[in-house]
C-alpha cells in the first residue's frame, strides 16, 4: 500500500473513477488496491456514474410531459402526477423543483390534512 498519492494519480482518479471498472482504474493505478481507490474516491467524494456500469439512461422528459407537469402540480399530489405520466413520485417531485413549481396554498392546506388524518389513523390502530 503506497502511502501518499501523487498529484498525477489524483488527477487520473478524479478523471476516470465515475466510469471505470475496477481492473481499468488498477491498470490506470498500479500498485493500489481497489480498496485504496476506492477509499480515496470516498475521500475525494467521487461517486461512480452508475448509467455507465448498467447501460441504462434516465428517461428524459418530454416537451408535453412538462407542460402536463406545470398544469398539474399545483392543484394534484406528486403521485397522482407520476401515475398519470409513468413516472415515479421522486422524478415528479425533483423535475417540478428543477423548474421552480410550487404548490398551491389550498393543495398545500389539503395535503397537512390528510397527513394528520393519516397520523391519527395510524395511532387508532
Amino acid at each position: 500500500m503506497l502511502a501518499t498519492w501523487t498529484p498525477e494519480e489524483l488527477k487520473r482518479l478524479r478523471l476516470a473513477y465515475g466510469s471505470s471498472s475496477a481492473g481499468a482504474l488498477q491498470r490506470l493505478l498500479p500498485g493500489r488496491s481497489t480498496e485504496e481507490i476506492d477509499e480515496k474516491a470516498a475521500e475525494l467524494a467521487i461517486a461512480r456514474n452508475k448509467a455507465a456500469f448498467t447501460g441504462r439512461k434516465m428517461p428524459r422528459w418530454t416537451e408535453d410531459e412538462v407542460e402536463e407537469l406545470r398544469q398539474l402540480h399545483p392543484t394534484t399530489s406528486n403521485r397522482a402526477i407520476a401515475l398519470a405520466l409513468g413516472k415515479s413520485a421522486k422524478a415528479v417531485a425533483s423535475k417540478a423543483h428543477q423548474l421552480g413549481l410550487k404548490k398551491a396554498p389550498t393543495r398545500l392546506e389539503s395535503m397537512g390534512r390528510e397527513n394528520v388524518a393519516l397520523r391519527r389513523d395510524r395511532l387508532d390502530t
